[in-house]
Order: C-alpha cells, then sequence, then structure tokens
C-alpha cells in the first residue's frame, strides 16, 4: 500500500496545485481515489454556513450525489462535520441510523473523514462501499491525507456550491428499476435527479441500458418492461399515475429524436412536423422550428428531398415544436460524418438552450460526452459513475 499511497498523494497534490478547475481536480482527486480503495462510491461534502446545509461539491460512483444537500444536524456527514471527528462504519447494516433505509440501498461499510482548515471544520470526505475487506487503519490515514489536501485547496481557491434554489430537478428517479423478465432486469436501482437546462449525456457499451433508459423517460405506450421504484416528475409519482397525466407528460413535457428520424414520406416537412406537434400544449409553429434548426427553406420539401443532415435536423426540428421541457436524443448524429454529426449536436444543444428544455442523450463517443454538464456511465443497466464537466466543450470542438 504504501508505494500505491505515495503515488495517490503525489498525483493528489499535482491535480490541486495546477491551473484550471478546481472542480475538475476535485473530482480527478476523487476517482483516483475510490480506484485505490476499492470503493464503490465518494463525495465531497462542503458546509455552507449561510444556511448550515452540507452540499456535495463533487462526487464519483454510482449514486448520483450531484446537487446534493444535507442539514448540518442530520446524517453521518453532518455528525462528522460537526465533530470533526472522522467516522468508520464496517457493518452499516447493523448499524441503528441505517434502519431507515431499503436494505437494497444500504453500503456495506462507510468512511467519512473531516475536512479541516487551520480553523474549523468545513465538511467532509465520504467513501462508500469498499469492494474486497474493510478499510484499514493505514487507508483511513492516507484518506486522511487527501482530504487535508483537498481542505487546503478548498481554502485557497473555493469553488461554487450548487443551491437548491439555482437547480431544480425535473425528474428524480429513485431505487428504479426495469425488468424484461422476473430474471432480466434491463435497468437496476436507478437513483437519478435530473435538472432543468442541462445537458446529460449517458454513455456506455451496447447493451448497457441506455437505450431503456431513454424509453422509460419517455413513458411511452406499448412498453414491455416491468418497473419498480418511483419515477417523481412534476410533483407526482408517473409509475402510478392516471393515463390523463401520462397524456399530459408525453404531450408537453417530453419530446423525442429518433437515430433514423422516421418520417411521412407523403407529407411535406412542414406537414411531418405539424403532425408531431398537432397534440402539444404549447407547440411552436413549423416554421419557427424549422428556423431554429437552419432548415427555414425547406418546409415544402418531401423527405426524399432531404440530404442524411437535413432529415436528422428535421427531426431535432420535430421535437423542438412540442416545446418541451425535456428532450431526449438517441445517439443524435450517430448515423452522419463527423462533421455533419457536430453540426446536428451543436444545433440541438443551442436550440434547447433557446427554449430552455433539458437535454438527454444517449452516445457510445466520449468526445460527444464532453458537451454535456454531467455524464452518467452505465454498466450492466446500472450507473457505475457520475461525472460533472465544469466546463462543457462546444459541439465544433469535439474530435473523432
Amino acid at each position: 500500500m504504501d508505494q500505491n499511497a505515495s503515488v495517490l498523494i503525489w498525483e493528489t497534490v499535482k491535480s490541486l496545485q495546477k491551473g484550471g478547475s478546481l472542480e475538475q481536480a476535485m473530482s480527478e482527486t476523487l476517482r483516483r481515489l475510490t480506484a485505490a480503495m476499492g470503493c464503490e462510491e465518494c463525495a465531497l461534502w462542503l458546509l455552507n454556513v449561510k444556511d448550515s446545509r452540507l452540499y456535495v461539491v463533487a462526487c464519483v460512483g454510482k449514486q448520483d450525489l450531484t446537487g446534493a444537500s444535507l442539514d448540518l444536524d442530520r446524517g453521518i456527514p453532518g455528525a462528522v462535520t460537526r465533530s470533526g471527528k472522522t467516522e468508520l462504519i464496517a457493518d452499516c447494516a447493523s448499524d441503528p441510523r441505517f434502519a431507515q433505509i431499503k436494505g437494497g440501498n444500504i453500503p456495506r461499510n462507510l468512511l467519512v473523514i473531516p475536512l479541516k482548515n487551520q480553523y474549523e471544520c468545513i465538511g467532509c470526505l465520504q467513501l462508500t462501499e469498499r469492494k474486497e475487506s474493510d478499510f484499514t487503519q493505514e487507508e483511513v490515514y492516507y484518506c486522511t491525507l487527501v482530504a487535508s489536501l483537498l481542505a487546503i485547496a478548498l481554502g485557497e481557491r473555493g469553488v461554487t456550491l450548487r443551491t437548491p434554489e439555482s437547480r431544480k430537478a425535473l425528474i428524480a428517479l429513485r431505487d428504479l428499476t426495469c425488468r424484461k423478465s422476473e430474471d432480466d432486469s434491463a435497468l437496476r436501482h436507478l437513483n437519478l435527479n435530473i435538472y432543468e437546462h442541462e445537458t446529460l449525456a449517458v454513455l456506455g457499451e451496447s447493451g448497457c441500458g441506455s437505450r431503456t433508459l431513454l424509453r422509460l423517460l419517455h413513458l411511452a405506450e406499448g412498453g414491455e418492461e416491468v418497473r419498480e421504484g418511483r419515477f417523481l416528475a412534476a410533483g407526482r409519482d408517473m409509475l402510478s399515475a392516471a393515463e390523463g397525466e401520462l397524456d399530459d407528460y408525453r404531450r408537453g413535457f417530453v419530446s423525442y429524436i429518433y437515430p433514423d428520424c422516421p418520417l411521412v414520406p407523403t407529407m411535406t416537412v412542414k406537414a411531418n412536423i405539424a403532425l408531431t406537434a398537432k397534440n402539444a400544449l404549447e407547440p411552436l409553429s413549423p416554421e419557427e422550428a424549422l428556423f431554429l434548426v437552419g432548415l427555414k427553406d425547406c418546409g415544402r420539401l418531401l423527405p426524399e428531398k432531404l440530404d442524411p443532415r437535413q432529415r436528422q435536423l428535421v427531426g431535432v426540428a420535430r421535437a423542438l415544436a412540442r416545446k418541451p421541457d425535456l428532450i431526449l436524443a438517441e445517439e443524435p448524429g450517430g448515423n452522419l460524418a463527423a462533421a455533419a454529426a457536430k453540426e446536428v449536436l451543436g444545433v440541438l444543444l443551442s436550440a434547447a438552450k433557446q427554449l430552455g428544455a433539458a437535454v438527454v442523450l444517449t452516445t457510445h463517443n466520449p468526445e460527444i460526452a464532453r458537451t454535456a454538464d454531467r455524464v452518467l456511465y452505465l454498466k450492466g443497466g446500472q450507473i457505475s459513475e457520475v461525472r460533472v464537466n465544469p466546463e462543457p466543450a462546444a459541439a465544433s470542438e469535439l474530435e473523432w
């Protein structure tokens, strides 16, 4: 452990001292620490003295803690921050503080270390689910060194807290599972928030469950999966909502962009857009939607007259015409050459921003994920990691 620990500390010092985003450096540090300790999750909580709450400023792992906050007088992170003392729980299932948590969500073990500067405790570092064995005292010592380095960097450089007032969740998935059959789960125990105005990229290998996640978020009719857990949107659980509430969700809340952008071949572009938007609550006109994607002169064309790039842009226009809060894009530009794909992606993200819509897109291309505010990594139907991009790239900057 000594040699690996020395590398860990040295790399942590380099990350936190180099120029650029402190948020990015903290995320790199947590990824390195999680790998070195063999943990599933790691989070950095920072105290906001104005409201006596702890906020997650960086996290890695399968739980989406982005934007999470906690009263200082609640939970183990709060207790550690108040006392300034490290807490190591070897068996969380037998700890009475976990009694109210569902069994499937209780970690095996937990290590929470205070972040101390020379004057006070400013938060804590939390490591969850050590896989192979319990944390050793040597490992606790090295994690404490990392926590000290993080505290120094935060004291010197500062960080912007993402408070609840600045981040509203459009959708919250809680312990959500989609089963194709009794023994075949496409998605397992997802806990995820999707925030207004954000772009979330879902990245993973073929079969990871990204398409199932988009279909779930669409709540389209005819879904074959058995869904368990909670799907919270607009203040209600959509998995138990009445059909009328589901119709309102599909008509006014969400739009879907398909990779092949199917169009009615005998109808003009304008008529195809009008057909898609006819049941929307407050639709854009076809002309407005086409203007947003740069195809204002293509409304009278039949689909056969469109090249592949234009066809994809019409697919984007159809989604925009519904004026949704959330746009779901399945591998946008995935069938196009790089230059055309980047153009379609750039148009989608720019137009969504103009309308104030959030975007969830799936991709197998890590370069495309660079344009997102957050990247969700799926593996085997489970969240393996959620990363924050402090400075998302423009589509024009991508290379592949």
